[in-house]
């Protein structure tokens, strides 16, 4: 008898024991979250909201916040067990990376770009078409930003504190610029490596992280001919990656890619971008006119793209990240992001001195990173 009421009062200690641990577990995970949602703050726990109004005016609070606030929704976005607040997470970072149209410090403006799936590459019928143009897909996982036009001479001299361009006046190419004010058109006779150091200084005028770590610099009148770069990720400035920048080509905000060869056609009639165009005389048997400005000229002379972008196709060629490899990686189909090493890096667009099939959205092109080219250029992305 005694043994039985030992062995029942044991059970009933161990089942106190086992309540109560469980009631203490369950309060520190009620203080856990309630100490978590605290630390995101009202706007951020209010994302879900049973009130609708409440959501509403929370969306509201952190558009307004901007930027600053993008770090976090990024975290609900992936990890929030509330799928409502995960989309109006998604909703928000598109939408405040939308509104931000410029450069903090400089007249330098900004498109959005949003995230997708688009074929890049050539089909085999398109005239022109040249062997390291396999077409195939890509996917950009994030919405960024890139430059509506090509960096200026203005913009890299204020920044920079030198112009080194072609066509200015003072410059090799003034014969064929006299009387026109060149501040507005695109910097050329840049390194890839001035680009690089370009992307950082602003970023650090504007107050954003620098994306890129440049050490061990070596130059050349004035030019980067050599250096050691490494991505280190800041939400500050960068150059796009060969895939952004046909991505960005072809995008529209229909999300319906352009599968031709130029964003407004599969042919130039003369006058649609600043590159070598043949025009034929009309009558058969003809001469053929050759138009041509045989220079670079103002940016954003020309209609843009559907996604605001001008001087996608000609005016001078534009610095992306890449190296190249005439065969796209097997990477390229995964992932927007393209080979380790190489020896020369990608430029898009084509140039003023190069005929159309050259400026397609599709042509692609490669030079030393130290080359400083009269034709060269490039434009900025940005990942808030």
């Amino acid at each position: 008898m005694g043994v039985h009421l030992a062995l029942n009062r044991k059970k009933k200690v161990t089942l106190r024991a086992v309540i109560l641990g469980a009631l203490i577990l369950f309060f520190c995970a009620r203080v856990g979250q309630g100490q978590e949602k605290r630390s995101l703050g009202p706007d951020f726990e209010d994302l879900g909201h049973l009130d609708y109004s409440r959501r509403e005016t929370a969306s509201l609070a952190l558009i307004k916040r901007g930027e600053a606030v993008l770090a976090k929704l990024r975290i609900l976005e992936r990890k929030s067990a509330d799928p409502e607040i995960r989309l109006r997470s998604q909703f928000l970072i598109r939408r405040i990376i939308k509104n931000i149209r410029s450069s903090k410090t400089l007249p330098l403006k900004l498109s959005f770009i949003d995230f997708g799936a688009v074929t890049i590459g050539s089909p085999a019928q398109e005239l022109g078409r040249r062997g390291d143009e396999q077409q195939h897909m890509v996917y950009i996982e994030k919405p960024f930003l890139m430059g509506t036009y090509e960096v200026t001479q203005a913009q890299f001299e204020t920044v920079m504190g030198r112009n080194p361009s072609y066509f200015q006046k003072g410059g090799p190419g003034k014969a064929r610029v006299k009387k026109l004010t060149t501040s507005q058109f695109p910097v050329d006779s840049v390194s890839w490596f001035d680009a690089i150091e370009f992307c950082n200084k602003l970023s650090r005028k504007d107050s954003l992280k620098k994306y890129y770590e440049l050490k061990d610099i070596k130059r050349s009148k004035g030019a980067i001919i050599s250096a050691k770069v490494k991505i280190i990720g800041g939400n500050g400035y960068r150059l796009p990656t060969e895939s952004e920048w046909e991505y960005a080509c072809r995008w529209s905000a229909t999300g319906a890619a352009r599968k031709t060869a130029y964003h407004f056609g599969d042919r130039s009639r003369g006058g649609d971008a600043n590159f070598r165009s043949r025009r034929s005389a009309g009558a058969y048997g003809g001469k053929t006119k050759v138009i041509e400005l045989k220079r670079s000229c103002r940016v954003g002379r020309y209609n843009p793209n559907a996604s605001g972008l001008y001087d996608m196709h000609g005016n001078v060629s534009e610095w992306c990240w890449d190296w190249y490899k005439e065969q796209y990686p097997k990477t390229y189909r995964r992932a927007a992001s393209g080979p380790k090493t190489g020896r020369r890096r990608v430029t898009r667009g084509g140039s003023w001195i190069l005929n159309g099939k050259s400026c397609r959205s599709a042509s692609r092109a490669a030079y030393g990173p130290f080359a400083v080219k009269n034709y060269s250029g490039f434009r900025v992305a940005r990942t808030p």
